[in-house]
């Protein structure tokens, strides 16, 4: 992944949760105060099983060497049913985005705009009416 691919911004990158592997993103879950259990891997590992249902769950990272994790978003894409499939499809997060503990406030806004950046961006390429 390049830096800032699919976000704009240079100095922040979006990582699938299989490229942010398990252990960064579990150690990042239990370093943040919002993460809860359904941020945790195996969480998100039980709601890719149900039906109609595929993970599109997310990191934020910066782009620095340190790869150091900002945010946490468990998502999973929910298809419609039946010839509605693709006209319904929704993104839905169990717990929201965690955040990075110790962001300053303007840190926060920043990681928060391209979280939100790249959720607009998966909606539109998944074709969905509702996050």
């Amino acid at each position: 992944m390049t830096a800032g691919a699919g976000i704009d911004r240079p100095d922040m990158e979006p990582a699938s949760r299989h490229a942010a592997g398990r252990e960064a993103w579990d150690a990042a879950a239990a370093a943040f105060d919002e993460a809860w259990l359904w941020h945790r891997w195996d969480a998100i590992e039980a709601y890719a099983t149900w039906r109609d249902t595929v993970d599109r769950s997310f990191a934020l990272v910066d782009a620095s060497a340190a790869r150091r994790i900002l945010a946490l978003v468990p998502l999973r894409l929910v298809r419609g049913r039946g010839p509605f499939r693709r006209m319904f499809g929704r993104l839905e997060s169990t717990g929201g985005p965690a955040f990075a503990t110790g962001l300053t406030a303007g840190e926060r806004r920043n990681v928060e705009r391209a979280v939100a950046d790249h959720l607009w961006r998966l909606a539109r390429a998944d074709g969905v009416w509702r996050i």
